[in-house]
């Protein structure tokens, strides 16, 4: 019994040092409305989350954007109004991507979407096209992190 436990100590010992990515469903306050999103945390943390995101939605992606200011970003939001991404959804959708790195070796990353002011995919209202929305950002972390396996990702329930 103590060899197992020692076992099973040093197996927590260096799986807690590789990387390690959850994915749930979370809220994010936006404008006193708490939004639900897919959000996914990636252990040790990721430069660029933003960027990359915005580089692999532009070149995996067909969207038909309107207006030349439909895309907008800085360090920790990515904004795309008015894009008809039709995985998601036929109509024309509002994406926004926003990334926490206040924790020390964690980036996390909320990614929501809306059809227009206060009309939120959500996984009871929308259950479709949040299932689409989930599948965009695992993609993503998939496409852009193949250092992280996604065979040891795990999905906790939302908060």
């Amino acid at each position: 019994m103590k060899k197992f436990m020692l076992l099973f100590a040093v197996m927590i010992t260096f799986g807690s040092s590789a990387q390690t990515i959850i994915y749930k469903e979370s809220r994010i306050d936006r404008d006193g409305i708490l939004v639900p999103t897919v959000q996914v945390t990636l252990e040790p943390a990721v430069d660029n989350m933003v960027e990359r995101f915005e580089d692999w939605f532009k070149e995996n992606y067909t969207v038909d954007l309107i207006g030349k200011n439909a895309l907008s970003a800085n360090k920790y939001m990515l904004s795309i109004d008015r894009v008809k991404v039709r995985e998601i959804s036929e109509r024309r959708v509002d994406m926004n991507v926003y990334v926490d790195e206040s924790k020390i070796n964690v980036t996390r990353m909320d990614v929501f979407s809306s059809f227009g002011f206060d009309v939120w995919i959500t996984p009871l209202d929308y259950p479709a096209e949040y299932v689409a929305l989930n599948s965009l950002v695992f993609n993503f972390v998939r496409d852009s992190f193949p250092e992280y396996n996604q065979d040891s990702a795990s999905a906790e329930s939302k908060d």
